[in-house]
């Protein structure tokens, strides 16, 4: 029976996307354009439930954008409309390209066979859907119960975290999951032939996992796998077969995932090393320690993130203060006693214990600096403590799904344990409740939500312990699911960067310019990209690794090599001077201070501009004005241009 309800369950998950997909939906926060711009408190047809989140920028303002110029530049590797050298696109931010990498990016399929509005879908989706079919099929070989295995794989999907990191989330995990799966079914089947079958898998979805590029999150995820590893073989040596098949299998196999990386760097090593060598972000060295243990603790309180208001209270935004429900450290007595018992029975449970050194080796690194060669050694000098918190949140699920299924403990010890832990729990969350209400009063205000998260976390601890499965689960994800639900929009179609005004009069004028001039957006940060999206060749957008050649024709003598030398936003801005001076304003982004008809910029073949207000230039001649309903884009071009 439990088989046949996870087999339903992940039909109707799996279903649910196919029929999104299909219609066009996805979560992308894309509306923010008429939201703040084109449709500015009109009805947007094309939002169907929720709203767009501005904070959301990495997503709307930079990688769908790039996806959609990615369209618009069939798919090639460089695309030519970035700066003058163009952008290879095949690095970072994950963009479709018809790169050879792009084979391990099955999230980018779609683009090759699908109307763009179902492949952008398929892409948002897909993520959710390899993190949960990996955790289910890990998790199912872990806990030898394929209903909790799914279930839980439900609750990491629908975490806070997960959810606010939407474009670089847990899906590290699906697919770290779904090689680990792959490479212990190399060391436990019989035959070779078997071996050789899932070997395939082991190193399709280890280099999918190594080329979802971010490595602070897959540095921490890939940890806690090789711990996962240890703790299962220990667990299973009987099934584990460690022969010479398995070890020339496992090492070919080895051998071939770090061809493939050596050739992928070889092939980009001029971008890489580019990137590498930037000011920001560069090449990182970290020392641990110094991490806000509010962010580890306010997991319940996640709820109020989904508002604006109140999210931004915490820490720079909603996305940096998202959390875990961090369970285990409310349960990490009883974690303890159990293992002492399974010491005294000689039954470790060598798993559940390395899981647990895990967590208590990141828990350590981000309070305390650790020395260097240990740091070093586990890789950890590339992980910023607070970007640890993705590994510790799936560590600390782990333990409390196998712990949920373990044998119930009836003495009158642990029972009494189990209460002061719960009041524990719900104590410490009505302390942290008030905390927040008087230091960070946006956040909230409300004593009776307090009672309610605090009553929450207190029930849904001493379910756990307890052993109450069903209550567990039901909590666990119906909790879950309220403090997400509302995160990311439901929304259709990509009309936004097709048939709004803008882009409908963008095209008009690019038909008779189409690759012989260039464009720069003035005084505005949205447009850049935009532009791009449209298929347009720019000066502005996001670069994400500098152009240095491009920017030593503005600055000679190197002097703002510091500003420019980074993965960042650029925006030009209004000056009398054909002199560029560059001034950062965030680590992201920096501007560029020009005269809009400087000898430059006409020689860098610049011919068309948009400012947000009307300019007085002898240079420029007004082609068109887009308005909206409380500003507009206001189109010029170099009289000078031919």
């Amino acid at each position: 029976m439990d088989k046949e309800i996870a087999k339903l369950i992940s039909v109707l998950f799996i279903a649910v996307i196919v029929l999104f997909v299909g219609f066009g939906i996805h979560g992308s926060s894309i509306g923010v354009y008429n939201q703040g711009l084109f449709k500015y408190g009109q009805k947007d047809s094309n939002l169907l439930l929720f709203h767009p989140r501005a904070i959301r920028s990495d997503e709307w303002l930079v990688s769908s954008p790039y996806i959609l110029s990615q369209y618009k530049n069939d798919f090639k590797v460089v695309n030519r409309f970035i700066g003058i050298h163009g952008q290879n696109m095949a690095v970072l931010y994950d963009a479709p390209t018809k790169h050879w990498s792009t084979f391990f990016k099955p999230h980018n399929y779609g683009f090759f066979v699908l109307p763009i509005e179902q492949a952008f879908a398929l892409r948002w989706w897909f993520r959710d859907l390899v993190l949960f079919i990996g955790a289910a099929l890990l998790l199912t070989k872990i806990l030898k119960n394929r209903l909790y295995a799914v279930l839980s794989s439900l609750a990491l999907v629908f975490t806070a975290f997960n959810q606010w990191w939407s474009i670089q989330s847990l899906y590290y995990f699906g697919f770290g999951s779904l090689a680990l799966y792959a490479f212990l079914e190399v060391l436990e089947r019989r035959k070779t032939q078997q071996k050789l079958l899932f070997s395939l898998p082991f190193i399709y979805f280890t280099l999918a996992f190594i080329f979802s590029i971010y490595p602070p999150f897959q540095i921490s995820i890939l940890l806690l796998l090789c711990f996962i590893v240890l703790g299962y073989f220990m667990n299973n040596k009987r099934l584990i077969l460690i022969n010479k098949t398995s070890l020339l299998i496992t090492l070919c196999s080895t051998l071939f995932v770090g061809l493939i990386i050596l050739l992928f760097y070889i092939d980009l090593r001029i971008p890489i090393n580019l990137i590498a060598n930037t000011v920001y972000p560069g090449s990182r060295t970290e020392f641990g320690g110094n991490f806000n243990p509010l962010h580890l603790l306010n997991g319940f309180y996640n709820m109020q993130l989904i508002d604006e208001t109140k999210g931004v209270a915490l820490f720079e935004n909603q996305s940096e203060a998202s959390s875990f429900f961090m369970l285990s450290l409310f349960c990490f007595p009883i974690y303890l006693l159990d293992l002492f018992k399974e010491i005294r029975k000689r039954k470790v449970d060598f798993l559940f214990l390395f899981i647990g050194i895990y967590l208590i080796i990141s828990l350590w690194w981000i309070f305390f600096p650790l020395p260097k060669i240990f740091a070093k050694l586990l890789l950890l000098n590339f992980v910023p403590p607070k970007r640890m918190i993705i590994g510790i949140g799936i560590a600390n699920y782990l333990l409390v799904f196998i712990s949920l299924l373990k044998s119930r403990n009836k003495s009158l010890q642990f029972q009494c344990l189990a209460i002061f832990l719960t009041l524990l729990t719900f104590i410490f969350h009505i302390f942290l409740g008030f905390y927040l209400k008087l230091n960070y009063p946006e956040f909230i205000q409300s004593n009776l939500k307090i009672f309610l998260v605090s009553t929450i976390a207190g029930v849904m601890v001493y379910s756990l312990l307890r052993k109450w499965k069903c209550s567990f689960i039901f909590l666990l994800l119906g909790y879950s699911i309220i403090t997400v639900i509302r995160i990311n929009p439901v929304y259709r179609n990509l009309d936004i960067f097709k048939s709004s005004k803008l882009s409908l009069k963008l095209r008009e004028i690019e038909q008779a310019n189409y690759k012989k001039h260039r464009w720069i957006v003035y005084d505005e940060l949205i447009l850049g990209n935009y532009l791009l999206a449209n298929g347009i060749h720019t000066l502005n957008g996001v670069y994400l690794y500098p152009q240095l050649k491009l920017w030593k024709k503005f600055d000679k003598n190197e002097k703002y090599s510091d500003i420019y030398n980074r993965y960042a936003h650029i925006v030009f801005t209004v000056s009398n001077t054909s002199n560029a001076t560059f001034s950062l304003v965030t680590p992201d982004y920096f501007q560029v201070s020009i005269d809009p008809c400087s000898k430059l910029l006409r020689e860098l073949n610049v011919k068309y501009y948009i400012f947000p207000n009307p300019i007085n230039r002898k240079c420029m001649k007004q082609v068109a004005i887009v308005k909206y309903p409380t500003k507009a884009s206001y189109i010029y071009k170099n009289k000078n241009i031919k």
